[in-house]
């Protein structure tokens, strides 16, 4: 039949065991000799073996002492680190963090967020997955990542019981072959551009972008569609290909891609904020650290970034 042996009864074995002393294990416990005592006999009667030998001179493990210290402390070791790896984990040292972003965030945002967050929490894995805000936004509410970042304030059914801060501010800007006839201009204006195909993300996948450029969209004739790019990187590749005048935010400088030209638009077309999303309450302790992370390296929203991961955690 199990015995419930306290822990603390196991840790008195192994203390006496290590020091061959009742006084000097007593010290090591920060215990009085008495209790030290009183302890190792009950622990015997519960087991129902003598495990020490008791002379003047030390204390030694009967063969059971050793049989049962063996196995003892590993008990004690393995409890150790599940003490250990519970209190990690709640105070968002440890577990995983699934991340989904659209690929403008991979351009300026997590390459300074990344690197500072794996240096601060390197026990923490992360899993990060590309997807369009729409479906980035889906994906928070049903539970399958634990934050997104799009581009504007949630979209869809479930926005309602979701949080979102900006992190990230950007204007649109043209994207051209270096071979284009506006290739070298600084500025082009909408009626420049619209005289070429235009190359987007997709609407159902940017909904919010798509609305930043509806007024945009309607001097083109009804048939004209935009040809589509899924993703930043996309936009780049056919407009270096020569396909049409790619949109894209600013952080698209960033890239250098030499076979490209990239001018800003006048007037000006402010882009939806990238923000981050997330589904109270916030469960997660490792999403806890990351917004703090990503608040110390935006300090602009860190304010909107806080008072987010506050209301989720009520």
């Amino acid at each position: 039949m199990l015995v419930d042996i306290s822990t603390r009864l196991v840790r008195y074995a192994v203390a006496l065991a290590e020091e061959g002393h009742f006084g000097r294990a007593a010290r090591s416990l920060g215990v009085s000799q008495p209790a030290l005592s009183r302890g190792i006999a009950q622990l015997e009667s519960q087991v129902a073996a003598v495990l020490f030998h008791r002379d003047r001179v030390r204390v030694v493990p009967t063969a059971a002492g050793a049989d049962f210290l063996r196995f003892a402390r590993r008990g004690i070791e393995e409890l150790d680190n599940a003490v250990r790896a519970a209190r990690n984990s709640g105070r968002g040292e440890t577990g995983s963090l699934r991340i989904g972003v659209i690929a403008s965030a991979l351009l300026e945002l997590l390459p300074r967020v990344l690197p500072r967050f794996t240096a601060d929490f390197p026990a923490i894995h992360v899993r990060l997955e590309q997807m369009p805000t729409s479906e980035g936004t889906e994906a928070v509410a049903q539970g399958d990542i634990d934050v997104a970042i799009g581009r504007g304030m949630p979209p869809g059914d479930h926005a309602a019981a979701l949080l979102s801060a900006p992190v990230e501010r950007n204007h649109m800007i043209a994207v051209v072959h270096r071979g284009h006839p506006l290739a070298g201009q600084k500025q082009v204006t909408a009626q420049q551009i619209t005289a070429w195909p235009l190359i987007l993300s997709p609407t159902a996948d940017e909904p919010r972008t798509g609305a930043a450029i509806r007024d945009l969209l309607a001097t083109r004739p009804p048939d004209d569609e935009p040809i589509e790019g899924r993703g930043v990187h996309s936009i780049i590749t056919l407009a270096a290909s020569g396909l049409g005048v790619g949109l894209g935010p600013n952080s698209l400088r960033s890239l250098g891609h030499g076979d490209v030209w990239m001018a800003d638009l006048i007037p000006a077309i402010p882009l939806p904020d990238l923000v981050v999303v997330i589904q109270p309450p916030l469960r997660n302790p490792a999403l806890r650290s990351f917004l703090k992370v990503l608040a110390s390296v935006v300090p602009a929203y860190a304010r909107g970034i806080e008072d987010m991961a506050e209301r989720a955690g009520r």
